[in-house]
């Protein structure tokens, strides 16, 4: 762990939604930090927690990554209250169930439910709306585009880095994930362009995943010694 003295603490920008990582991390590691999010309330009310159980300064900022002005106002408040942006974690998702179109029998899910005789059938009429297919690559992919569009001169300015939360979904065909599937591909793709286009001029960017518990166990059991 490194701790910074309040001159040059480090300040991070993150997103705050169900698949983030906790924010309270980098605060306990000595940043302060910006969080963002939609509603307001729920933002303002996050950062004053997390500045009374970490002792460092969080500002919650509120806004909508799907519209570039109102992340670039976030990024001119946090540098006005803190200087300078040294990580940033992009991290808005939004995701659902829905099949492709019409009733859909899956039964890979039975899997779930090993100790019951299931069969799970979805009933849709339309299926998934191309409204709704937009909508989540405009918060996942374009979202986390509009977080590097925002964040990137600052961060060459610190030699900084960008971690982008993604998923395993599009790793295989996920049944009921074909939005969320196509929009996480689109962010892993993104972060390794940034990654090559950026890596010289000191930027590092990520990806994380967030394996479920029976994914990680079956990842590490696969691993050779």
């Amino acid at each position: 762990m490194r701790v910074f003295p309040p001159s040059q603490a480090p300040a991070s920008l993150t997103h705050l939604s169900p698949s983030s990582p906790s924010p309270s991390r980098p605060l306990a590691d000595g940043c302060n930090a910006a969080i963002f999010g939609r509603r307001q309330k729920n933002i303002e009310d996050a950062a004053a927690e997390l500045s009374k159980a970490t002792g460092k300064k969080c500002i919650g900022i509120s806004g909508d990554v799907r519209k570039l002005d109102t992340l670039q106002d976030a990024i001119k408040r946090t540098v006005t209250e803190f200087g300078r942006i040294d990580f940033v974690v992009a991290g808005a998702a939004g995701n659902f169930l829905s099949p492709l179109a019409g009733a859909l029998l899956v039964p890979p899910l039975l899997a779930l439910a090993p100790l019951v005789t299931l069969v799970l059938t979805i009933l849709s009429r339309a299926g998934l709306s191309a409204n709704a297919f937009k909508t989540v690559l405009e918060i996942d992919t374009l979202g986390t585009y509009h977080t590097f569009k925002s964040t990137i001169d600052e961060l060459c300015k610190t030699k900084g880095s960008i971690l982008a939360i993604s998923a395993t979904l599009h790793y295989t065909a996920t049944p009921l994930q074909a939005h969320v599937s196509a929009a996480k591909a689109g962010v892993d793709a993104l972060i390794k362009v940034i990654g090559v286009e950026y890596g010289p001029r000191g930027v590092r960017a990520n990806v994380s995943l967030r394996l479920s518990p029976e994914a990680r166990r079956a990842e590490l059991s696969a691993t050779p010694c």
